[in-house]
């Protein structure tokens, strides 16, 4: 299973310039229904270091993080937090 978390081009447009929200936006109505290989990754609001605890208490990897109004930049940027 490949889980989406961004969504950079769409329908012949460009969206690096857009915020994350509206990227994330654009994709969940997308997905909307959407069965077989490929899901959209969960979002969750909220205190990151409980998250973060909370994730490895459970034996999960840890989180990604990224303000929602950030722009998409590629490469190793440094707006991704990985954790």
């Amino acid at each position: 299973m490949f889980y989406a978390f961004d969504l950079p081009y769409f329908d012949g447009h460009l969206l690096t310039n857009a915020e994350l929200s509206v990227r994330r936006h654009l994709l969940t109505d997308f997905l909307d229904g959407a069965t077989g290989a490929i899901g959209l990754s969960e979002e969750v609001d909220g205190d990151g270091a409980t998250l973060l605890k909370t994730s490895c208490s459970l034996g999960l990897e840890g989180i990604i993080a990224k303000h929602r109004d950030s722009k998409y930049r590629s490469g190793r940027t440094g707006d991704w937090q990985k954790k």
